[in-house]
């Protein structure tokens, strides 16, 4: 949370969700309540973000969100992740990593 009074300082959650059982079932209601029943996926590696869902103008609304509080760059569709190839099918997305596999 971010205050007005003090930008430079670092607030204190006095009661957290975490550690309880009914933490992960909370965050999910409130996600979902966020995001009005649109399944988006966040996958997050360092400084690398792939952003994907089940509606591509919800997807697109929140890169747009992104890029107005972040320096961010949209790299287009997603070849490549982690050492991971993603090539698209018919069926959805295969995911290789054909190139670390040698033949002897």
């Amino acid at each position: 949370m971010r205050s007005d009074k003090f930008p430079d300082h670092v607030c204190h959650l006095y009661k957290a969700l975490y550690g309880l059982k009914q933490a992960p079932c909370t965050w999910y209601l409130e996600l979902c309540a966020f995001l009005d029943g649109t399944l988006i996926y966040f996958l997050v590696y360092v400084d690398d973000l792939i952003i994907t869902g089940s509606d591509a103008s919800s997807v697109d609304i929140i890169v747009c969100k992104l890029h107005a509080k972040f320096e961010i760059k949209d790299l287009g569709a997603l070849s490549l992740f982690g050492g991971v190839e993603v090539r698209p099918t018919s069926n959805g997305l295969l995911l290789s990593q054909q190139k670390y596999v040698f033949v002897f």
